[in-house]
């Protein structure tokens, strides 16, 4: 997500089991387009289903400068 911006990738999961591993790429973008050459990257549980709100109590973890193929490691809380 750019700062301030709209996200530019999004994928939405069943959150089953954990840990999980995720890959995020250019099929995930909002666009189509590759992913940006550093991005921030946000994981979180939401509770409603309800993309558009995000409650404080719903666990989340964030990461800057994330660069595509980075193995990137995230604890939700």
């Amino acid at each position: 997500q750019a700062q301030g911006g709209p996200p530019v990738a999004v994928k939405r999961l069943l959150a089953t089991q954990f840990p999980m591993t995720i890959e995020l790429g250019s099929a995930d973008s909002m666009m189509g387009q590759p992913l940006p050459a550093r991005f921030r990257l946000e994981a979180r549980l939401d509770s409603d289903g309800d993309a558009a709100t995000k409650p404080a109590t719903d666990p989340a973890a964030v990461q800057v400068d994330v660069v595509p193929g980075a193995v990137v490691k995230l604890a939700l809380k």
